[in-house]
């Protein structure tokens, strides 16, 4: 009997068990939940590297804590203590991050009245619970990743059993952290991840679709204490990291680039500077570095009033002010990754290293002969009205002689042998007025008059490269097609950001633009112009000589233009569109100038006042030895043997006055 007996309790135990499995009463349908538990498994996203596989960007997983304050405890005042002492911070700070969730609840009656005097800042007057949301908030964070043994207290925190320590509502979730080993070297290119760990900016956003992995999951029962009890078939499907990016960019270039650009910007006074190192046989960006420096006695610019009567600017009247010319950037003060990059996104007319485009065209064309001779009259020459002046003057230059002597002059003379349509196709094919296709974020097209607008005046000032606006990566571009070697002289590159794959076959050429005839001349010719410029070096510095590389490059000086005058002001017509006396300096050379590896370009954003007072603002002066160390320390660096280089005595190294 007792046998019957147990057999039946048994079997009552058992069906009870199953009703309330399968058709539980509905006052304990609420307080149940799910017996099988899915948990994602997070991927890794993929590395960035440089060309020579160094880490610029890699992720890591470790724990943050949250709160979930429907869980917390109603006495939070010993709760947050015991949370402060485990991540080693203060109480009071922690209370800070906590006591809008918590005082949610206090407003709903479930927080006792302790808050107040716990979490009121010192002298303030507590105002009260504020109006509760529609829903309560379950999830609130309150640190960032968190070190090793920091992990080890708070876990001590989560787990029940350890009833004097357990804090009910503390979780620690894995999370994914993304590590930028080369920190500010290269935060505007690489970029950086956003709070859903997705692409925000740089090439962290325009190769989102190569770095973002794939989440994996995993499926199993779990007993009434939420244990793990057996997983099935099928149950894990594992994660699949994202794919590596490598870039063009060489990290070593990079600090050598910063270092040069640094001391550049630095000795000239200046508000910035801008550089680029790209191969011109593949068209790989190697470094790009964009500097800003404060001046603290820039001022903003005085535009005019538009009411009648305003006085009017007068800059031979005003008192000689320095003025703010690079655009806030207030992003770059919160992470270098939020700034702009100015490389690519913010456009300035390139001045006098334009002629050589302009140059090679005419040439091209077959309008000018090297050996010709242009009667350039002296200082001033009249186009109708206008002025265009060289500030050497010289009375007869031959062709070749007005790209060595950068003659304002005989350019205008030269350009009038062509027709807009050739002068504007030229242009248009050297990639300017367009996007180079980089993939960066905010890539600027540029600025080129469209046909309908491009009037006498237009030729005439595109010839000295003004009425025309660029980025440094698109004329850095364009003047690879003087630097690549044999017939591939002439073509342009395409711009590329990341590493060229072994197997292209074509090493990056998009199109031809002049022949190789004419790009082989300009490189020629322009060697004149880096001598001169090296010669100019030394006799200002006796320890800049001994160069080890010969190379061909191009100056130029460009008024910065004002930009538009807020709403209800007007630029001044005395300016004519310019800050009087500040300047954009730049210098563009390659080397080596017999096999050319790198085509190097800098900018310096206004150089100082007093540079300006003595005549040395430049690119010459201010750009060109910037250009020069550099590239001498980065083909060093490539393993490019070397060809030491004579200084000889400077002919004209910049007359336009552009």
């Amino acid at each position: 009997m007792t046998g019957i007996g147990l057999t039946v309790l048994l079997a009552a135990l058992l069906g009870r068990v199953a009703q309330l499995q399968l058709a539980p009463p509905v006052r304990l349908v609420a307080h149940l939940s799910p017996r099988q538990t899915q948990r994602p498994i997070a991927s890794a996203r993929g590395d960035i590297l440089d060309r020579r596989d160094r880490l610029l960007a890699t992720t890591e997983f470790g724990y943050r804590v949250f709160i979930d304050p429907v869980e917390f405890p109603a006495d939070a005042a010993p709760a947050i203590r015991r949370l402060a002492d485990a991540l080693g911070s203060s109480a009071e700070s922690l209370a800070a991050r906590v006591r809008p969730s918590l005082e949610e609840r206090r407003g709903r009656g479930v927080v006792g009245d302790p808050l107040p005097a716990l979490f009121s800042p010192e002298g303030a007057e507590y105002q009260g619970p504020p109006q509760p949301p529609a829903r309560p908030l379950r999830y609130v964070r309150v640190t960032d990743i968190l070190p090793e043994g920091v992990v080890e207290r708070v876990k001590a925190l989560t787990v029940p059993a350890s009833r004097e320590r357990y804090v009910p509502g503390v979780h620690l979730e894995l999370r994914s952290v993304r590590n930028y080993p080369a920190q500010t070297l290269v935060a505007s290119i690489v970029g950086k991840v956003g709070a859903d760990e997705g692409g925000l900016l740089g090439a962290e956003r325009s190769h989102e679709g190569e770095l973002e992995g794939e989440n994996g999951s995993i499926r199993y029962i779990r007993d009434v204490m939420g244990r793990p009890l057996w997983m099935g078939p099928g149950s894990f499907i594992p994660a699949e990291p994202g794919g590596d990016l490598r870039l063009a960019l060489d990290l070593e270039i990079q600090r050598m680039a910063t270092e040069e650009l640094q001391r550049g910007v630095e000795e000239a006074d200046a508000a910035g500077g801008r550089l680029i190192v790209m191969d011109c046989l593949t068209g790989e960006i190697l470094s790009m570095v964009d500097l800003l420096r404060d001046v603290p006695d820039a001022v903003p610019f005085p535009f005019e009033d538009t009411a009648p009567g305003s006085p009017r600017y007068d800059p031979d009247q005003s008192p000689r002010q320095r003025y703010i010319v690079v655009r806030p950037d207030p992003g770059r003060a919160v992470h270098p990754a939020l700034g702009r990059n100015r490389c690519v996104e913010d456009v300035y007319e390139p001045g006098s290293t334009f002629k050589s485009f302009v140059w090679a065209t005419i040439t091209d064309l077959g309008r000018a002969r090297p050996d010709e001779h242009f009667h350039t009259g002296g200082k001033v020459r009249m186009i109708g009205r206008r002025r265009v002046e060289d500030v050497h003057p010289k009375m007869d230059q031959t062709w070749r002689e007005v790209l060595v002597n950068s003659s304002n002059i005989g350019m205008s003379m030269a350009v009038e042998r062509i027709s807009s349509d050739e002068l504007r196709s030229s242009v248009l094919r050297l990639g300017f007025g367009r996007p180079t296709g980089l993939g960066l974020p905010g890539e600027a097209s540029g600025i080129v008059t469209s046909r309908a607008g491009w009037k006498a005046s237009t030729q005439t000032s595109v010839s000295f490269g003004n009425e025309i606006a660029v980025t440094p990566v698109q004329l850095a571009r364009a003047y690879c097609v003087f630097a690549r070697p044999g017939e591939m002289a002439g073509t342009l590159p395409r711009a590329r950001l990341t590493a060229l794959p072994h197997d292209d076959p074509d090493r990056g050429v998009v199109y031809r633009v002049f022949s190789a005839a004419t790009a082989q001349l300009v490189r020629e010719t322009e060697r004149a112009v880096a001598a001169a410029m090296e010669a100019q070096l030394a006799r200002l510095d006796k320890t800049a000589t001994g160069w080890k590389y010969p190379m061909f490059g191009k100056s130029g000086t460009a008024k910065i233009p004002l930009g538009k005058p807020p709403r209800g002001k007007r630029s001044p017509a005395a300016l004519r569109g310019y800050f009087h006396k500040q300047y954009c300096s730049s210098f563009i050379a390659g080397a080596p100038a017999s096999d050319p590896r790198l085509v190097i370009l800098v900018v310096i954003d206004d150089p100082g006042p007093q540079l300006v007072s003595k005549n040395v603002y430049y690119g010459s002066h201010v750009a060109g030895p910037v250009v020069r160390r550099l590239m001498d320390r980065a083909l060093a660096y490539l393993g490019v043997s070397p060809t030491p280089v004579a200084v000889t005595q400077p002919a004209v190294v910049e007359s336009g006055a552009d």
